[in-house]
């Protein structure tokens, strides 16, 4: 966007065309870094899913241990 406001000497087609090139540009950097955002909350969230389920099948083998002993 700097690059179009920069060179506006031609403030006609070109300027427009630039400043839309350089929106565009910026909209999808936007949505790349919100969809990377979005993923690496999900991962988090998955990993801390993970983390539960392994604490509570770890929780149970331990029982099952104690329970065998005796």
């Amino acid at each position: 966007m700097d690059y179009a406001l920069k060179n506006k000497k031609n403030a006609g087609t070109e300027f427009t065309q630039d400043m839309m090139a350089a929106l565009a540009a910026d909209l999808a950097e936007l949505a790349i870094t919100e969809a990377l955002k979005k993923a690496g909350v999900a991962t988090v969230k998955l990993g801390n899913a993970l983390t539960f389920i392994g604490i509570l099948l770890s929780s149970s083998d331990i029982a099952d241990v104690r329970y065998l002993r005796n």
